[in-house]
């Protein structure tokens, strides 16, 4: 029924995951930023290196070279930060303690994906370490310069040009500025070779300090359902199905997402445990984290290309990857309960552990129901 080709509705969807990354930005400010700390960047990093190591050890094992091992890790190591934040967001689970810790972890695999690309293309083309460094040392700058530059026109421009629309009475024009910036900080992102979703993210960190970010939100949010809508419709149609149900390749595919599902989530547990967080907080995270995003597809693309995964792996990841993402509202809504059951489990009385914002509250009003 769908004629189009999966190439270009796959550009249309990356506009969905790049209003919600902007639309997420828009509610982390600054101080609420600062409240992640350098927990939740230690944690992200050693998840994302752990995960590649282990997961390579284990392909490994099973008969791939060390190559294909570190790209099938760098698969397995990216959660999906479209579904997992739109899920919180609607559970209101984004300010507890392991939605903060979740979406501090999602922000450093986002973050992640330039390296594990150049690490992918160095591994299939064998080029020089120097080359890669020197790569990584450029993708690195223009993080760097692209942020700078998206701070300065956050903070002079764009609220300029808000407060004249406000001045005008104008309805329609603050709806225009707020999907031209971020569909503007999407492509200049991809433009410097970045993630469009993730530049669309830093331009919502950027205005998230500014007295129109509600505004925004509530501007994009229709648009946003409406394109996510088509980023999830084109996840599917990679989904090969005549191939996935021959033989025995259903049977083999469920049983690689199982294993998926557990050793990631075992593995993103561990990690927030290790840097300081309670048990029932470690595990909710994990459950929250222990499916394959979007990105993985990237990553798989990218390994195909370069050789380093034959069709009939890359096949298998793919359709795991669709499987693992059809678990993400149940695991993340069985995420709050596991912090309840642990927590009484541990001698606790069964609270659901929500954090504080960040913000110190004065003469302030608390709206219950």
């Amino acid at each position: 029924w769908v004629g189009s080709d999966v190439k270009d509705i796959e550009h249309i969807a990356e506009i969905g995951v790049a209003l919600l990354l902007f639309t997420i930005g828009l509610e982390i400010s600054r101080s609420k930023l600062r409240t992640f700390g350098s927990r939740g960047l230690s944690a992200g990093l050693l998840q994302v290196v752990l995960t590649v190591m282990v997961v390579a050890l284990v392909t490994r094992m099973l008969g791939l070279g060390w190559s294909g091992g570190l790209a099938v890790g760098a698969i397995v190591a990216l959660s999906s930060t479209a579904a997992v934040a739109r899920v919180m967001t609607e559970r209101a689970e984004v300010d507890s303690l392991h939605g903060r810790m979740a979406l501090a972890i999602l922000i450093v695999q986002d973050v992640a994906l330039v390296p594990l690309i150049l690490m992918i293309t160095f591994l299939g083309q064998a080029g020089d370490f120097g080359e890669i460094v020197q790569e990584l040392g450029q993708a690195t700058g223009r993080i760097v310069l692209y942020a700078g530059v998206l701070f300065l026109a956050g903070v002079l421009l764009i609220p300029r040009l808000f407060r004249s629309s406000a001045a005008t009475k104008n309805r329609d024009l603050p709806v225009v500025l707020a999907v031209v910036t971020c569909l503007l900080a999407a492509w200049i992102s991809w433009r410097l070779g970045l993630s469009p979703a993730l530049g669309a993210f830093i331009a919502g960190l950027v205005l998230a300090d500014s007295a129109f970010a509600r505004q925004i939100r509530a501007d994009v949010s229709t648009l946003k359902a409406v394109f996510l809508t088509l980023f999830f419709a084109s996840i599917g149609m990679l989904a090969d199905l005549p191939w996935l149900l021959t033989g025995w390749n259903l049977g083999l595919v469920l049983l690689c997402s199982l294993g998926i599902i557990i050793v990631k989530g075992a593995i993103v547990a561990l990690v927030v445990r290790l840097v300081g967080t309670t048990l029932p907080i470690a595990l909710a995270v994990g459950a929250c984290l222990a499916q394959l995003g979007e990105f993985s597809f990237v990553l798989g693309a990218v390994a195909r290309t370069n050789g380093l995964l034959d069709e009939f792996t890359y096949q298998v990841l793919t359709s795991s990857s669709l499987i693992t993402l059809m678990f993400v509202p149940l695991l993340v809504g069985r995420a709050r309960g596991i912090v309840v059951v642990m927590d009484r489990w541990t001698g606790g009385d069964g609270s659901l552990g929500r954090a504080d914002t960040g913000i110190a509250l004065t003469n302030h009003t608390v709206v219950i129901g």
